[in-house]
């Protein structure tokens, strides 16, 4: 990753009001995620052959283990922490239509709350595709994970149709057949184990318009949705997936 890359990375870690940031590169990363032997990342981020042969898995994790808990300081437990037992988990993807083999238009995000912290891990575009391999961590305080979240996508302006109803309709079929830019889906997972409640949503950029976020349900719906919209949202969902897990807990 040259410097310019990484000056970049700082910048937009500072615009999403980050308390800390760190660069990690996948061996980094897969010692920190220990439930497939060191083999792999936590979702959505890749691991691939191709990013393995400039990464390769250490022989001995223990020498990479310390060099990342020196570098994350007092962060490093709690960063551990959330990573294996979050409290509120979401996990980021989204795809430029406009430009598939783009390796920029790919965005992988994970988010993770734990005991008053949360953290933002993004995964930056290499030269190709299969070439992804570093990581930006940025810290945060536990109420500003959607905020960081969010801005974590291209900032794009509400779409121009009101909440509408998805299965019928001309703007239904204005929202679901015009031109998409870009595609995404945004999950949520509240605690851990057989009581983990989870919700998943989906939004798209549509050309010469806006952003939509998809409902699914009985009655699925889209409406248009600004960033500051979108973080209201997320802390919804948050509160959602609470009061489900705690109903979950209480049978």
């Amino acid at each position: 990753m040259d410097n310019q890359a990484w000056a970049a990375a700082l910048r937009d870690s500072a615009a999403m009001g980050a308390a800390n940031s760190w660069l990690l590169n996948p061996a980094d990363l897969s010692v920190l995620w220990p439930p497939y032997q060191f083999a792999t990342v936590p979702d959505p981020f890749i691991y691939t052959n191709v990013i393995r042969h400039r990464y390769p898995l250490p022989s001995d994790p223990t020498h990479v283990f310390s060099d990342v808990r020196m570098r994350l300081g007092a962060s490093f437990e709690q960063f551990v922490r959330a990573l294996h037992l979050p409290e509120v988990r979401v996990v980021v993807n989204a795809w430029d239509l406009t430009k598939p083999e783009d390796p920029r238009g790919r965005v992988r995000v994970l988010g993770v709350r734990a005991h008053g912290h949360s953290y933002v891990v993004r995964q930056l575009p290499g030269n190709t595709p299969a070439h992804t391999g570093y990581f930006v961590m940025t810290e945060h305080s536990d109420l500003a994970l959607a905020k960081a979240v969010v801005k974590t996508l291209p900032s794009v302006p509400a779409g121009s149709i009101g909440r509408t109803v998805l299965t019928s309709g001309a703007q239904a079929t204005r929202i679901l057949t015009s031109p998409k830019h870009r595609v995404g889906t945004i999950e949520i997972y509240v605690g851990n184990g057989p009581s983990q409640c989870g919700t998943i949503v989906s939004w798209c950029d549509v050309v010469d318009d806006g952003r939509y976020l998809l409902a699914s349900g009985d009655t699925p719906q889209g409406y248009g949705i600004d960033p500051e919209l979108m973080i209201r949202m997320l802390h919804a969902l948050f509160g959602y997936a609470i009061r489900s897990r705690m109903a979950r807990q209480e049978r």
